[in-house]
C-alpha cells in the first residue's frame, strides 16, 4: 500500500509550485517517497518555488532531500525558491548555513 502524497503540485506560467499537503511523515521520508516526489519535478525547464506554509518543523532527511533536489535543480540550470517558511524553520536553515545555499524568499511567523 502507498502512502498518500506528501505534496501538491500546481503549474503556472512555467512555474511548478509545492504545496505541503501535510509535513512529510517518517515513514514517507525514510522510504525516499518524499524525495521521489520532488525529484519529479525536476526537468529542463525547472523553475521550482517550494511552499513552506503550515511546516513548523524539517528533520535531517527532509532537508537531505531538498539539498538533493536543489542540486538537480541546478544541474538543469533551473531555479528552486522557498517562500512562506515559519521563523523557526528558517532559523532552522540559518544555524546550518542553508541560507546561503537555497534561495528563502519570505519567512512567515
Amino acid at each position: 500500500m502507498t502512502a498518500p502524497r506528501c505534496t501538491q503540485v500546481t503549474i503556472a506560467r512555467g512555474t511548478k509550485t509545492v504545496r505541503f499537503v501535510a509535513e512529510p511523515a517518517a515513514e514517507q521520508l525514510m522510504s525516499g517517497q518524499f524525495g521521489r516526489e520532488l525529484l519529479e519535478l525536476v526537468d529542463s525547464s525547472a523553475a521550482i518555488v517550494i511552499d513552506f506554509r503550515g511546516v513548523k518543523c524539517v528533520r535531517a532527511r527532509m532537508i537531505s532531500d531538498l539539498l538533493v533536489m536543489h542540486k538537480a535543480v541546478l544541474a538543469h540550470r533551473g531555479v528552486l525558491r522557498m517562500v512562506r517558511m515559519h521563523r523557526d524553520v528558517f532559523e532552522m536553515f540559518e544555524l546550518m548555513g542553508l541560507d546561503k545555499c537555497f534561495d528563502i524568499k519570505t519567512v512567515v511567523r
